[in-house]
């Protein structure tokens, strides 16, 4: 009787497992993607969407933390037929779409921030709708075109995952 209970025990881990991995709420679209390599401390980035993700006219794009490797009073950032710069400093600025994007979609460039030297640094927070919901995402800049992606998971998603795998090694099938 008790190996009946585990055994559903793991039936039912592995059901929540893949419900969990194949229903789960996704990832934040929304990605900025430096164009090529920057040439002459020019840095061109794009934005990409996910399928059900919009940018709206209006919807706001900052940046802050911006350093270069010598002196940040020499950072200057500047938008683009997509986004219009409100304000900008040495070490921030405030864009705004000009634009409606919608869907799996890309544009490019988005913006363009010029430096002396190499950028060192950088982070956004960036403003859409997923669906019909606001939606933010928090980042920072890529400072090269290649940039490794990301796997976000949950705790609850990890424990189910070691739960599945315990309960698979203790219960599969011996050999006699």
């Amino acid at each position: 009787m008790l190996k009946l209970t585990l055994r559903h025990l793991f039936t039912l881990t592995s059901l929540a497992l893949t419900g969990t991995i194949g229903y789960g709420q996704p990832a934040q679209a929304f990605t900025i993607s430096l164009d090529g390599s920057p040439v002459s401390g020019v840095y061109n980035y794009g934005i990409t969407l996910d399928a059900g993700e919009s940018v709206a006219a209006g919807e706001d794009l900052i940046l802050f933390n911006l350093s270069n490797e010598t002196d940040s009073s020499q950072i200057t950032v500047t938008g683009s037929s997509f986004y219009n710069v409100i304000t900008a400093d040495s070490t921030s600025a405030s864009l705004e779409a000009i634009n409606y994007l919608a869907g799996a979609n890309s544009f490019s460039p988005a913006f363009t921030i010029t430096t002396t030297g190499f950028l060192d640094g950088g982070e956004y927070l960036a403003f859409s709708t997923q669906g019909v919901t606001p939606t933010s995402s928090l980042g920072s800049l890529p400072l090269s075109s290649s940039v490794a992606v990301t796997f976000e998971s949950s705790p609850v998603l990890g424990l189910l995952l070691v739960g599945t795998l315990a309960s698979f090694l203790h219960f599969r099938p011996k050999p006699k």
